[in-house]
């Protein structure tokens, strides 16, 4: 699945998000710069996001661009593109400033917000518990939700069998299996076992 997402407020020409899913290390950039390279005067910004990021949602956008990404790792500067009805390009008198594929400039910044490195669960209660919630909401007779995307945590590719399992140890009052558990693993300062008296 892959979608494209352009937003109003950006004049649906300067901000292009771009969904990708599963993609393999290196793929988000080369979707970047072929969206970038195709209309020299469309988009000032591309993003590049996970498939479990909504596109069209600002709000998932700053957050995955708040969690998934370092601005010194992953956000290029393209330069030599086409001004278009863009008032942040510097005036000039000269009409070379305005010229293919430089003069003053204008340029384009795309950013890899793909997460290329294994991920802990979002946080937040998985769906049943949430669903519940919303059951139980609507059976006060409470004002209807607006929930935005995620509205409920899910595993992502960190977390192990093992990590399910002490997650419903917790959830199910059973937390002291995982203490017993990991009081068997203390170690030594030196690494040795710990071994009951």
């Amino acid at each position: 699945m892959t979608k494209v997402a352009c937003h109003e407020m950006a004049s649906c020409n300067m901000l292009f998000v771009i969904q990708l899913d599963r993609p393999e290390l290196g793929q988000p950039w080369q979707a970047l710069r072929a969206a970038a390279a195709f209309d020299a005067s469309l988009g000032k910004m591309f993003v590049a996001v996970d498939a479990d990021v909504d596109p069209d949602s600002m709000d998932a956008v700053l957050w995955a661009l708040s969690y998934s990404m370092q601005p010194h790792r992953d956000v290029e500067i393209v330069r030599g593109k086409v001004p278009r009805l863009d008032p942040s390009v510097t005036p000039s008198e000269d009409p070379r400033q305005f010229a293919y594929p430089d003069g003053q400039g204008t340029s384009t910044m795309l950013i890899n917000a793909c997460r290329e490195h294994p991920y802990l669960p979002v946080s937040l209660p998985r769906q049943d518990f949430m669903d519940a919630a919303k059951e139980r909401w609507a059976s006060l007779g409470l004002p209807a939700l607006d929930l935005q995307t995620p509205w409920f945590g899910y595993p992502l590719t960190q977390w192990t069998d093992e990590n399910q399992e002490e997650a419903e140890f917790a959830v199910t009052g059973q937390y002291f299996k995982t203490g017993e558990k990991l009081v068997g693993r203390r170690t030594t300062p030196d690494g040795k076992p710990i071994t009951k008296k």
